[in-house]
């Protein structure tokens, strides 16, 4: 089409990092590790083996999923005594980011080009685990920022060492927080795209 590479620039979504207190969640041995995720109410956006996947992380655990829905109940099954379900909309996102300790999106055959919930997520101070699949390769510096997993097998494992590693699980909540800040989260210079 005769574009020149001089003529493409890359611009990611907008995010305002002020809206998001970095706030990430204490939590102590005995209490329930709290993660979850967040999305539209798709049901190729929920993996069909979601329950089963996050019900082999250790517990005590507490599960909550904002975006759920009648479909994705006939589609997935209904929610295990260990997982809290919100209709989508149900509460502000930082108020559902707040109740994580970590966030794990586990997607079924739609491929997340790039999360908000991921940035959202990075800026409350919820750590992530997520496939090491499309735009989420881009956004996580694993094992530093949070942990991109290569099989479903690794999803519990890394749920589980966020969960047995305070330290660390703090250490990568503020390294994730500040790749947000400085590089994910860049505004865009409009003048210089003309």
């Amino acid at each position: 089409f005769g574009v020149r590479p001089e003529q493409l620039h890359l611009v990611r979504a907008a995010f305002m990092t002020e809206e998001w207190p970095f706030w990430p969640q204490p939590r102590r041995p005995e209490e329930p590790f709290a993660f979850g995720r967040l999305s539209r109410a798709a049901v190729d956006k929920f993996h069909r083996r979601t329950w089963e996947i996050y019900g082999q992380t250790a517990d005590p655990k507490r599960v909550h999923v904002m975006g759920w829905t009648r479909e994705l109940e006939r589609s997935l099954g209904p929610p295990p005594a260990w997982a809290e379900v919100y209709r989508p909309g149900a509460m502000p996102a930082q108020g559902f980011f707040a109740r994580l300790h970590a966030y794990c999106q586990l997607n079924g055959a739609a491929v997340e080009n790039w999360p908000r919930s991921g940035l959202e997520a990075m800026a409350a101070g919820a750590p992530i685990v997520a496939p090491q699949r499309g735009g989420w390769v881009e956004m996580i510096e694993h094992g530093k920022t949070g942990f991109l997993a290569k099989t479903e097998d690794e999803i519990p494992r890394y749920l589980n060492t966020l969960a047995q590693d305070e330290a660390l699980r703090l250490q990568m909540a503020e390294a994730a927080r500040r790749r947000l800040v400085e590089e994910l989260g860049e505004s865009c210079n409009i003048t210089s795209l003309s």
